[in-house]
């Protein structure tokens, strides 16, 4: 946990302990290393005060300020803010009911789909660490990942759970 490289105020994956408390730009870098600054439009803020928020509060008030608008466009299919937040929730219950809590592992092999950002943010919303794992590796490969990262579950794609069942298995 103490390997993460944060930038500005943010929490940890377990809710409200915070890591890194850096309320502005200016308090982080000293004036003379922004030359980037000098490149701004003159109505960009300079500095910005960053809200004392989870990942996940910063959904949920996306989700009420948002509720309508689409939050992901896949494959024409289009999920609202409100919607999505709905499905992590309903996630978040199940993960729950199957013991997930504060600070277990939780391997997502999904590609890049709804399903994975579901199953991530579920998992973040009970302080629980989204353990990414690529699902181009073999089976083996999944397995010691698996192993590796000491994970509490693993939510897998329907395609690549008998190959990965079978190497449980051997």
């Amino acid at each position: 946990m103490n390997k993460l490289g944060v930038i500005g105020f943010v929490k940890s994956f377990f809710r409200n302990t915070p890591l890194v408390k850096i309320k502005t730009l200016q308090e982080f870098t000293p004036v003379g290393e922004r030359p980037w600054l000098e490149s701004y439009d003159d109505d960009v803020e300079k500095a910005i005060d960053i809200p004392d928020l989870t990942l996940v509060d910063f959904l949920e008030k996306a989700a009420s300020e948002s509720s309508d608008k689409v939050f992901i466009n896949y494959f024409n299919r289009k999920i609202t803010y409100s919607d999505f937040f709905n499905y992590v929730q309903k996630c978040a219950a199940g993960l729950q009911e199957q013991g997930i809590t504060k600070g277990d592992r939780v391997a997502l092999v999904l590609p890049n789909m709804p399903q994975f950002m579901i199953a991530y943010w579920a998992t973040l919303s009970l302080g629980g660490l989204a353990v990414l794992v690529n699902p181009v590796l073999t089976a083996r490969e999944v397995k010691e990942q698996i192993k590796i990262v000491d994970a509490k579950m693993v939510i897998i794609l329907d395609r690549l759970l008998e190959p990965f069942l079978k190497e449980c298995d051997d």
